[in-house]
């Protein structure tokens, strides 16, 4: 069984072990495995715009 974070409330969440589907018990939260990865893959994106932004806002 893999280990996954969820997106909605951050609670650890598993992906089955056919690799097809993202589940939380936490919050109920499931997904896709692709659907997951992308909502996953948008979200380091938004993480690395904010940190960005903040450096630029700094003056580095």
């Amino acid at each position: 069984m893999l280990k996954a974070k969820c997106p909605e409330c951050r609670n650890e969440a598993v992906v089955d072990e056919e690799m097809t589907k993202v589940g939380c018990s936490h919050c109920g939260f499931t997904a896709s495995y692709e659907s997951y990865l992308e909502t996953m893959k948008g979200m380091a994106q938004n993480m690395s715009d904010d940190y960005q932004a903040n450096l630029d806002k700094s003056g580095f």
